[in-house]
C-alpha cells in the first residue's frame, strides 16, 4: 500500500513529495472521511471501465482487450475491504494508464498531493532534461555548487537512467516509453517517490569528466525548494515560447509560431518573409505544448502550392456512444504564399498537435523535416470528455477523437526527420545545414 500511496505524487505538478509518516500509516483505522467501502471501490472500478469502453474512441488501439479485461478483474479482486481514498485514487489511475493514452487520466491525486504538502511533504529539487539518451540537470539541485546545471545523471539509487521508464509504465498515462521519458523531462521529481519508498535522501550517480561519483541529495520542504531556486537564479521552464521571426543576411528566414497561431499574425509574418526576399524558411516547431490543430492551418496554407489536409481520417465518439467516421478536411493554399524552400525543425519537445502539423507537412512534401524524432505520435488522440464516478466522485478524462496522420498511416510512431541532426544546439545545426544546401543549389 505504501508504494501506491507514495505514487500519487508522481502524476502532478513539478515537485516530488516525500509523504509524512501520518499519511503513510497503513495501520490507521479507516473512517468514512479517510476510506471508501470495498463495495464503492469495486463499483467505481466497474463503472470506470464500462465508461471507457463506451466512450473512448479507440480504447484498444495500444493495449490488448483480453489483457485489459484481466487487469480490471485483478484490480477488483484486490479490493478486499475498506480502502484509503488515496490508494483507491491510485488504483483508478492504474486502470486509466493501462489504455496507454496520455489523455486518459484522473487528477484525483492532486488533492492527495496538496494534503501531503500541507502535512509537511518535501521535495527533491531535481529538474532535468534529456540530451539524446543522457539525463542532465537543467537547474541546481543543491544550495552549493555540487550539482550545477549540465551535470549528467547516470543513475538514481543504482537504477540506470536509461531504465527508469519501465518503473513508471504501470501508472503513468503515456503512449510509449518515449512519451514517459518526455514526462520525466517535464518533472522527474514528481515520479521519484514510487522508487524511494518515502526516503528522505537519494543517491545520484553523476558523471564528473568521465568518472562516476555518488552524491547524496536530501528532500527539502517547499520553502527551501523555492529558496534554492530563487537564490541560484534558476527559472521555471517556459510553458510555451512566444512567436519569433527573423531573416538573416544570407536570406534564410526563421519563424517560430506560437502554440495557437493567430491567422493575422501568421499572414503578417509571411508578408515580412516575402518582403525580405528570403530563399529558405525554417519553421521551428520545438518547445510547444501542442495547441489547436486548425489554428496551424494558416501556417501550412502559406507554404502549400495546392489544397492540403491537416490529418487523415478522424473517428469521433459522440455523447450517445456512436462512433462517427469522417474524412479529412481539405484546406486551400494562400495565394501569393512563400515560394522558396521550406524546412521544419522538430525534436522531443515538439508536442501534441504540432507533431501532426509536422506530419502533414512531411506527408504532403510541403517541407523537409530536420532535427530529432518526436516522442508524441503522429497519429493519435485529441479532444476531451470528462466523467464523474458515482461513489467516489472522482473525475477522469478521456479523448473523444482518434486522428490518423495525413498519409493515413497508423504506425504508432512519431515524426522521423528527413534529415537527422545532433548536437546541443539544434537550431545552429539546422541553420548550418540549410546554408550548405542553399549554397549547393
Amino acid at each position: 500500500m505504501r508504494s501506491k500511496l507514495l505514487a500519487l505524487a508522481l502524476l502532478a505538478g513539478t515537485s516530488t513529495l516525500v509523504l509524512p509518516a501520518t499519511a503513510q500509516d497503513e495501520t490507521a483505522e479507516c473512517t468514512a472521511e479517510s476510506c471508501y467501502s470495498a463495495e464503492a471501490v469495486r463499483a467505481d472500478i466497474t463503472e470506470l471501465y464500462a465508461v471507457l469502453q463506451a466512450r473512448h474512441p479507440n480504447l484498444y488501439a495500444r493495449t490488448d482487450k483480453a489483457q485489459y479485461d484481466m487487469f480490471v478483474e485483478g484490480l477488483i479482486d484486490d479490493v478486499t475491504g475498506p480502502m484509503p481514498k488515496a490508494e483507491a485514487h491510485f488504483m483508478f489511475q492504474q486502470l486509466l494508464a493501462k489504455a496507454r493514452t496520455a489523455t486518459t487520466f484522473t487528477s484525483a491525486h492532486m488533492e492527495d498531493l496538496f494534503a501531503a504538502l500541507a502535512g509537511g511533504g518535501k521535495l527533491f529539487p531535481l529538474n532535468v532534461r534529456f540530451d539524446g539518451m543522457k539525463m542532465v540537470l537543467k537547474s541546481h539541485a543543491a544550495e552549493d555548487d555540487s550539482l550545477p546545471p549540465g551535470t549528467e545523471i547516470v543513475a538514481i539509487n543504482d537504477i540506470e537512467t536509461n531504465w527508469l521508464g519501465m518503473y513508471f509504465d504501470p501508472f503513468v498515462s503515456a503512449e510509449n516509453n518515449d512519451v514517459i521519458r518526455a514526462q520525466l523531462a517535464n518533472g522527474l521529481p514528481m515520479y521519484l517517490p514510487f522508487l524511494l519508498e518515502g526516503a528522505e535522501t537519494l543517491q545520484l550517480t553523476v558523471d564528473r569528466d568521465g568518472t562516476n561519483e555518488t552524491v547524496t541529495v536530501a528532500a527539502v520542504d517547499m520553502a527551501t525548494f523555492e529558496a534554492i531556486t530563487a537564490a541560484r537564479g534558476d527559472e521555471a521552464p517556459e510553458a510555451d515560447k512566444p512567436e519569433k521571426l527573423f531573416v538573416d543576411d544570407s536570406g534564410i528566414a526563421y519563424f517560430r509560431p506560437s502554440f495557437a497561431p493567430n491567422e493575422g499574425a501568421v499572414s503578417d509574418a509571411f508578408a515580412t518573409i516575402n518582403a525580405a526576399g528570403a530563399s529558405d524558411l525554417l519553421i521551428d516547431l520545438r518547445d510547444s505544448l501542442g495547441g489547436d490543430l486548425d489554428r496551424f492551418a494558416p501556417v501550412l496554407a502559406h507554404i502549400a502550392g495546392a489544397p492540403f489536409v491537416m490529418t487523415g481520417a478522424v473517428s469521433e465518439r459522440l455523447e450517445d456512444g456512436t462512433l462517427a467516421e469522417q474524412g479529412a478536411t481539405t484546406f486551400q493554399p494562400v495565394e501569393g504564399g512563400f515560394g522558396g524552400t521550406v524546412w521544419i525543425l522538430v525534436d522531443e519537445s515538439t508536442r501534441g498537435e504540432t507533431v501532426r502539423v509536422a506530419a502533414a507537412a512531411q506527408d504532403q512534401r510541403l517541407a523537409t523535416i530536420l532535427g530529432r524524432p518526436t516522442v508524441d505520435l503522429a497519429s493519435g488522440f485529441a479532444g476531451k470528455a470528462r466523467h464523474t464516478l458515482a461513489n467516489s466522485g472522482v473525475k477522469f478524462s478521456m479523448p473523444t477523437r482518434y486522428m490518423l496522420r495525413a498519409s493515413g498511416d497508423d504506425t504508432g510512431e512519431g515524426v522521423t526527420p528527413d534529415m537527422g541532426l545532433s548536437g546541443d544546439d539544434l537550431l545552429e545545426a539546422a541553420m548550418r545545414h540549410i546554408g550548405f544546401e542553399k549554397d549547393a543549389r
